[in-house]
């Protein structure tokens, strides 16, 4: 189907409009699967877009963006094209920062004009952001640009205005659905080392609004925030063990705010041997969780002798096969015994 730049631009503007207040996921299809009848495939908030067309719409975009951006009377227009650009090319610093020098303004507008909904502002750009990081699309699920814009928003605008009656509510209502946007970009996009490092800084910043508080305060804060929050990412790992970025997350939640540390161990150790893992980001969490000793000393020989002896077990070589010059080293690969092995060497060393 033949169709012009504009015709492009303006079916993809009219749904992004038409859905500003939702989260829409989006599929680039190839042009094989283009559609005989219609520009585009759409199922209520599902949107499947040629590639062919979206470079047409990317380039309309473009066009009007760098015409309309420093025009305060055609703002509007130049932020509709920020997301068709964004959309295309994740790693659009331009289209990115005239997103947050408009809400800056607003911010500061909004001081004087009562009728800029500044809390809705934000909440569509969230919703934008939602979309686009969690859509099956490669190179924007894990967009360094993408991220950071939305630790932007979250930090230095989000945060400042959230009001939460308790921990409870902050965590049920910010926390656990931002960390549940991490966990589906990490599904979309494995290994996804950006979103994870978003949920790092995340959870630092909220860190800061509780350093000064009193104790008690604190104390609150850890069981009603981060416990929570170390549960389901404990939760999320073990669904996806082959998954760094989210065990390296996990471990600094540990190492961080010792939420039951020795719990989470001990759980992550009988699921793993239990299913006979052998995924060496598991094993590398492990190892490196049970040597740096934050666990009392007790259970952490508890668990290293409890690795040894499920060693031993499922390893158990006959008598025949151990005078084989090479079982010594088939042994030696397995990544317990690795583990073990690594534990022992350097526990005193990171403690």
């Amino acid at each position: 189907m033949e169709y012009s730049q504009d015709q492009a631009y303006n079916t993809l503007c009219e749904f992004f409009k038409a859905n500003e207040d939702a989260v829409v996921e989006i599929e680039v299809l190839p042009s094989a699967l283009s559609p005989a009848d219609s520009l585009v495939l759409q199922d209520g908030v599902n949107i499947g877009i040629p590639k062919t067309l979206l470079v047409q719409a990317y380039l309309k975009a473009h066009s009007l963006f760098f015409l309309r951006a420093n025009d305060p009377t055609n703002e509007l227009t130049a932020c509709e094209a920020s997301k068709i650009m964004l959309l295309f090319d994740p790693e659009h610093l331009t289209a990115a920062n005239f997103r947050k020098r408009r809400l800056i303004k607003l911010q500061d507008e909004s001081m004087k004009d009562t009728e800029i909904n500044m809390s809705r502002e934000i909440r569509r750009e969230l919703l934008f952001l939602d979309s686009i990081v969690t859509s099956p699309l490669h190179r924007q699920t894990k967009s360094p640009t993408l991220w950071f814009h939305r630790y932007w928003l979250v930090s230095n605008m989000l945060i400042n205005t959230m009001s939460f009656a308790s921990y409870d509510e902050l965590y049920s209502s910010f926390v656990k659905p931002e960390l549940e946007i991490v966990f589906k970009a990490g599904e979309r996009h494995p290994m996804n080392y950006y979103a994870w490092r978003y949920a790092n800084r995340l959870m630092k910043r909220l860190h800061t609004l509780d350093e000064h508080s009193h104790d008690e305060q604190f104390d609150l804060a850890i069981k009603y925030i981060y416990r929570p929050a170390t549960m389901i990412v404990e939760n999320w790992c073990l669904q996806h063990p082959s998954d760094h970025s989210g065990w390296s997350f996990l471990h600094f939640m540990l190492h961080s705010f010792s939420p039951l540390p020795e719990l989470i161990t001990c759980k992550i150790i009988d699921y793993t041997l239990k299913l006979q893992l052998e995924n060496e980001s598991t094993w590398g969490f492990i190892r490196i969780i049970v040597a740096e000793g934050f666990i009392p000393g007790g259970s952490q020989e508890n668990i290293i002798q409890r690795l040894i002896e499920y060693e031993n077990k499922r390893y158990t070589i006959d008598k025949t096969a151990r005078e084989i010059s090479s079982s010594s080293q088939i042994c030696n690969q397995n990544p317990c015994r690795k583990a073990i092995n690594w534990i022992e060497k350097n526990k005193q060393n990171i403690q």
